[in-house]
């Protein structure tokens, strides 16, 4: 991290989301790619935190 750019911006010269709105054929991908890493932890987040004390907004 001695540039401060993430691996991807130095690999492809800007930002992720720059990048896919450059290339919305690509954005499905990333998003099914997204979902495959992260798609477990929503659901256990939502179940394991106690939100009754939190206003919603």
């Amino acid at each position: 991290m001695q540039s401060g750019r993430t691996a991807f911006e130095k690999a492809q010269g800007v930002p992720v989301f720059d990048y896919l709105g450059r290339h919305p054929d690509e954005a499905p991908l990333f998003s099914e790619t997204m979902i495959g890493f992260h798609g477990r932890e929503p659901p256990a987040v939502a179940e394991a935190y106690d939100f009754s004390s939190r206003p919603l907004w």
